[in-house]
């Protein structure tokens, strides 16, 4: 028969079999193998981790004869045993709120149950991917106390990296004024911040100078335009200026001929008629004056 080991917590205790807690626990591992080098010097010795003051194993109690007895102090049994229950168990059959979650990271900080705390890092990463309330600032820092008290590094990451664009004054001064967080932490958040604004700032400057090269281009276009347009507004009004110079040389030639006296009606009304053109020529350049403006 497997030897067990009676994890006692308050007035709880839970059987389990000493190879699964060798297998999950190397807390437990460690406690078993110093409590059995020193059973045949000191009977009835009592071993501790270095790392933990809350769990005791001991061997041949007075309650338990012959006994291999887990005290663990100060931890819910609750706790105890859903983290138990979850041990030998793969997260992916069971669905955890993160109140579950959080529950189990003390029993598995203490026991030091390493798959357990890789995929409760993951289960919790998840849920603050699903969560729209994740990006509160208050959750974030209560996620990022909780990843740095129990090592959880990619809650870690996440919490740092979605802090980072909470870029105000007042989210600044929560952050510094929040003594739960680490000083490491602050400091990485706030210089991943100047890097994001540094950043920002390139971006910005780069948007300006490319705008700023599309508005001359189009200037340029507008102005290659207007010259070539006006060049040949140019020749249409030399033309008609020139029609009208003939017109009234014409009309002055003949009326030289006639010594002044005999005036030929119709040429008379074509000089009228070319100087009121050329009246409308100058209008109409005018207008043109006024559009280009």
């Amino acid at each position: 028969m497997d030897e067990t080991v009676i994890i006692c917590v308050g007035d709880k205790r839970y059987n389990i079999e000493i190879k699964t807690m060798c297998k999950y626990s190397s807390l437990f591992s460690d406690l078993l193998k110093s409590l059995r080098r020193g059973e045949g010097k000191v009977p009835r010795v009592a071993a501790s981790s270095k790392e933990s003051k809350h769990v005791l194993l001991h061997r041949n109690t007075n309650v338990y004869e012959d006994a291999f007895v887990l005290e663990m102090i100060g931890i819910p049994s609750e706790d105890v045993k859903l983290t138990l229950d979850t041990m030998t168990t793969t997260m992916e059959d069971t669905s955890f709120t993160r109140s579950n979650l959080l529950r189990m990271l003390p029993v598995v900080k203490e026991l030091n149950i390493s798959h357990l705390h890789r995929r409760i890092d993951k289960e919790l990463l998840a849920i603050l991917y699903s969560s729209a309330s994740s990006s509160n600032v208050n959750m974030i820092l209560e996620n990022l106390q909780v990843a740095e008290i129990y090592s959880l590094s990619r809650v870690k990451e996440w919490c740092i990296g979605a802090f980072v664009p909470k870029s105000s004054a007042h989210d600044r001064n929560t952050l510094l004024k929040d003594f739960h967080i680490s000083v490491a932490s602050k400091l990485e958040i706030l210089n991943r911040m100047a890097d994001a604004a540094l950043d920002n700032y390139d971006k910005e400057l780069k948007n300006l100078r490319d705008e700023s090269e599309r508005t001359y281009k189009q200037i340029e276009a507008n102005r290659a335009e207007f010259v070539a347009q006006t060049d040949i507004w140019k020749k249409e009004l030399e033309k008609r200026v020139q029609v009208v110079i003939d017109q009234n040389e014409s009309l002055h030639k003949s009326f030289i001929k006639s010594d002044g006296f005999e005036w030929d009606s119709e040429k008379f009304d074509e000089m009228i008629s070319s100087s009121f053109h050329e009246k409308k020529i100058f209008k109409e350049l005018d207008q043109i004056k006024e559009q280009t403006k």
